[in-house]
């Protein structure tokens, strides 16, 4: 039987390989199966796919190329050892004959390397990856899991390959999964009081990180960035829950190890001098919103009487900050009354509540602008939960 595959040849130490089955897309969005962090690539790049038994290499209106050895090509048939270039990305197009008692699975792709920048979406080439079979049997916390279950992670589990100094996700990004380092080292750390980083630990191969948004359900507690070319396998919430509910011996190891990060962190904020402004967890979600003034709020009449329209990326159940673009508007509102209408995606549309303005800091990158901090007031029982279920997802 003739197999088709995409090998990737540059990256981290050795190839990573990815099976075409019917088709591949690639592109910045991550609705791709392969998502770059390219910036020249475009949303929605290219695509591989299989025509009548032929592989094809078509390009979606991308605005740089895709090129097949080294020339730009609109649509073509690809042959084995063909190099494709998408944006950065750049692999071999391998089709070769598969004896029927393997045809299920690709080779082992020994999955510890492949092009820096990108996120495989797709599971096809993890689940046959003795790589990532030997990193999560080799992890303490799944060194006691049956056969199924720990074939039920490696087969949902997706690879994720990062750039030397790339975020993996930043404090406050909602997300319930969990990460295992393969290769490679990646830092934790959290904002200081003047913008600088506060290095809460360094982990490398075989340990794991995201465990505190998995078991709260919060948004994540700090910044983790890769140290060096670095490949992670991470292990969905919905895999994770249902493997804990079974053995409910790692739950525990997970609780033990968040209480230890807690508690760590904990001791080096205060070290830092870092005081929280308020108790809910912060998430990285950009809505648009809107106050007024109280007509009884002590502030200048030009600010009363007005709809004051913008966007937030900083939300919590118990609270909003808001980035103005007049530093004096957020000083004025300072210990004012609000209302305040925040606009959510579907299903959960608009949530209009009371808030108090109860500090305003400049914006340093910008002095005329100025960030607001609002704590929520009457805040209706429907409201909060439609506010804390949109910020669960």
């Amino acid at each position: 039987m003739l197999k088709s595959y995409v090998v990737f040849e540059k990256g981290l130490v050795e190839t990573l390989i990815f099976y075409l089955k019917n088709c591949l897309t690639f592109g910045r969005s991550p609705e791709n199966d392969i998502q770059t962090s390219d910036t020249e690539t475009s949303d929605f790049h290219a695509e591989i796919r299989l025509e009548d038994g032929r592989a094809v290499v078509e390009d979606l209106g991308s605005q740089v190329g895709t090129f097949l050895n080294g020339e730009k090509t609109r649509k073509a048939i690809l042959s084995h050892n063909d190099q494709v270039q998408i944006g950065d990305m750049v692999f071999r197009f391998i089709q070769e004959e598969v004896f029927p008692a393997l045809s299920e699975t690709a080779p082992d792709a020994r999955s510890t390397g492949g092009p820096a920048g990108y996120r495989q979406k797709g599971t096809e080439s993890l689940r046959s990856s003795s790589r990532v079979a030997e990193a999560v049997s080799n992890i303490p916390l799944f060194s006691g899991l049956d056969p199924e279950s720990m074939s039920e992670i490696i087969q949902q589990a997706r690879l994720l390959v990062f750039d030397a100094d790339q975020m993996v996700f930043h404090q406050g990004d909602p997300g319930k999964s969990l990460f295992i380092v393969l290769d490679g080292s990646v830092r934790v750390f959290i904002p200081g009081r003047k913008g600088e980083s506060v290095p809460l630990a360094v982990l490398s191969e075989n340990q794991f990180f995201g465990e505190i948004s998995f078991l709260t359900g919060q948004p994540r507690s700090a910044n983790v960035q890769a140290m060096e070319n670095t490949l992670l396998c991470e292990v969905g919430a919905d895999t994770l829950r249902e493997i804990t509910y079974r053995w409910p011996a790692i739950k525990n190891t997970l609780n033990r190890y968040y209480q230890q990060r807690v508690a760590d962190t904990a001791e080096k904020k205060r070290k830092a001098g870092i005081r929280e402004l308020r108790g809910a967890p912060r998430y990285n979600i950009t809505v648009p919103v809107s106050f007024t003034l109280d007509a009884t709020a002590v502030a200048p009449d030009m600010f009363k009487n007005t709809v004051h329209r913008f966007l937030s990326k900083d939300i919590s159940a118990s609270g909003i900050r808001i980035r103005l673009d007049n530093r004096k508007l957020a000083r004025a509102a300072v210990g004012c009354k609000l209302s305040l209408e925040l606009v959510l995606p579907a299903p959960w549309k608009t949530v209009h509540c009371r808030g108090i303005a109860v500090n305003a800091s400049e914006d340093k990158s910008k002095p005329a602008y100025g960030y607001l901090h609002v704590a929520f007031r009457d805040l209706e029982p429907e409201s909060g939960k439609k506010l804390i279920d949109f910020l669960s997802h």
